[in-house]
């Protein structure tokens, strides 16, 4: 099994059970383990990755392959095994999740969460040879994988060097997954899924140690004081993970899964400074108000769409207006020349009585007895013409003047109505712009604080590590004086070895010496050999290698002398 190790970590490792399509054990048992207590890691938290500051990340593995008998499947999916997997003939091409869209522009914060209800999973799959068409999923037993749904599946990012990454969010207390890489062919209707071989993996999130003791911290009081009503904190769930409650997560995972080696998948838990947490609890803050702020400005351009809508209707009503009183005038100005006809008629007809009043006091004259008669006929009818006349102006002036005073009312609440709109549509548009035009600032100065404290963390990082070189080549220069001197001591333990061969080359020369010259030669003590353990102390040795020059150079010197005075 291969383990990413970078720190001393608390290794854990689960069997996965018979996934869909996997048979079940030879003795009728499900392979998959029973929940074991979750045991806390002896490393430190693991670092984020861009500052040297933070401590390494605890690594496990999360899935083991456990040995299978019997000849089943060993795979989830069905059809004919390939070099890659299964092909599964009609498989729906996955739809792009949310995790993977960016979040208002947001730099990493593909996938914001509440730090107290919600982690962040990093899925990275190191090499996955694929051809433009293909792309690669990971599907599993959770909503955010799809529930082995391939459709609903989490899309893989491809990168250079046919690494795929993704990112998805899972609820604080959620243990296992069950998941498999899943790689898709096409799209739509057609797309080819082909599943990776072997069983399901299985990947166990497991809190470093520091999240776990502020979990047992918060639970404690919490335990304590539920009594003995208080059920369980935890609960079985979909695809067989406990879930229990864990206030204040400060950490995310990351899941290296290789394709094909479904027992080897390796987890790391990684720990989130509370700065980043902060920031992204403000910038999720934020963007929950941009989001409140853009449904209301929806709300109000739906408001300010109907509207409008209500100010076309009256436009279009003020045009029926204009027009029904442009027919009203057209109207009026044939009521005019009617009444112009009427009255030339009436002229006309005055001139017919007064023609036929002069024929009949012609008459009259001629038959003075029936004058008063046609002369009371004549007037009366002249009289009943003209009252006609008068009434039928009379109506067609009532008629008219009733007409345009009802469209000049419909007019003047058609223009209050649009006059209305268009103050409560400026002011809704200086509302949503000063809204909007807060909520970006505020943003932007969230997104600009999170970068400087980003930028700090890396120039604190590079002058950390700037110390450390410092304090290594410091280290590198000691050791190599050391040496030096390690180096010079035992030439002059080899120089005083040679001395001490030439004198007693001198003294095999002379021929034998009385005892008694003798004597202060034999004092001479033999140079020692080299110490082991120079070097560990260069003062210490330092002061050593004097001293036995010293001393040699006083043993010679005697020795010599003892000598010369024997042979005079």
């Amino acid at each position: 099994m291969q383990v990413l190790q970078h720190s001393p970590t608390c290794l854990r490792t689960g069997a996965t059970g018979p996934g869909r399509g996997n048979p079940p054990s030879p003795g009728g048992a499900c392979l998959t383990p029973p929940r074991r207590p979750r045991a806390a890691p002896t490393s430190s938290p693991l670092t984020r990755g861009h500052a040297s500051l933070l401590p390494p990340p605890t690594a496990y593995t999360s899935s083991e392959s456990s040995t299978r008998s019997g000849s089943g499947s060993p795979f989830r999916g069905f059809g004919k095994p390939t070099a890659r997997g299964v092909v599964k003939p009609k498989a729906v091409a996955p739809k792009p999740s949310s995790a993977s869209a960016p979040h208002a522009g947001v730099h990493d914060s593909a996938v914001l969460r509440d730090a107290a209800t919600s982690v962040r999973v990093h899925v990275v799959v190191p090499r996955c040879h694929t051809v433009p068409g293909e792309h690669l999923v990971l599907v599993g037993d959770c909503e955010a994988l799809g529930n082995w749904d391939v459709a609903n599946a989490l899309p893989l990012a491809w990168c250079s060097g046919h690494m795929h990454s993704g990112t998805f969010a899972l609820p604080a207390d959620w243990e296992t997954i069950k998941a498999k890489l899943v790689l898709v062919r096409g799209r739509g209707q057609d797309a080819e899924a082909v599943w990776e071989p072997g069983f399901d993996r299985s990947v166990i999130l497991q809190a470093p140690k520091d999240a776990l003791a502020a979990f047992a911290g918060a639970a404690g009081p919490a335990t304590a004081q539920a009594g003995p009503k208080a059920g369980p904190a935890s609960a079985m769930t979909g695809g067989g993970a406990a879930r229990g409650v864990r206030p204040g997560v400060s950490h995310d995972y990351v899941v290296v899964a290789h394709w094909g080696h479904t027992d080897a998948t390796a987890v790391l838990a990684r720990e989130v400074p509370s700065e980043l947490l902060a920031m992204e609890s403000q910038l999720s803050a934020a963007l929950t108000e941009l989001r409140t702020a853009r449904t209301a400005a929806a709300a109000s351009q739906e408001k300010l769409s109907r509207m409008a809508a209500d100010l076309a209707s009256s436009e279009r009503a003020a045009r029926q207006s204009a027009e029904q009183l442009q027919e009203l005038q057209s109207k009026h100005s044939a009521m005019a020349e009617q009444l112009t006809e009427a009255k030339r008629e009436a002229k006309a007809a005055a001139a017919e009585a007064a023609a036929a009043a002069v024929a009949a006091a012609a008459a009259a004259q001629a038959s003075s007895a029936s004058a008063a008669d046609v002369e009371a006929r004549v007037s009366s009818r002249y009289e009943s013409r003209m009252a006609e006349l008068r009434q039928e102006l009379e109506g067609v002036k009532g008629q008219y003047s009733g007409e345009v005073a009802s469209l000049q009312q419909a007019l003047e609440a058609s223009q209050a109505k649009e006059a209305e709109a268009q103050a409560l549509v400026g002011q809704l548009r200086e509302i949503v712009q000063r809204d909007v035009g807060k909520l970006r600032a505020e943003l932007s100065q969230l997104v600009n604080e999170y970068i400087s404290a980003r930028q700090q963390l890396a120039d604190q990082a590079a002058q950390i590590e700037a110390s450390e070189k410092l304090r290594i080549q410091q280290i590198d220069g000691l050791s190599s004086e050391i040496k030096n001197l390690i180096t010079k001591y035992n030439s002059a333990q080899t120089t005083i070895a040679e001395q001490q061969r030439l004198l007693e080359e001198l003294q095999a020369a002379r021929g034998s010496l009385p005892a008694r010259a003798l004597d202060p030669l034999a004092q001479v003590a033999a140079p020692p050999s080299p110490d082991p353990q120079a070097g560990r102390d260069w003062r210490s040795d330092w002061a050593r290698l004097r001293k036995m020059q010293a001393a040699a150079a006083n043993g010679n010197g005697n020795g010599n002398g003892v000598v010369m005075s024997h042979v005079r």
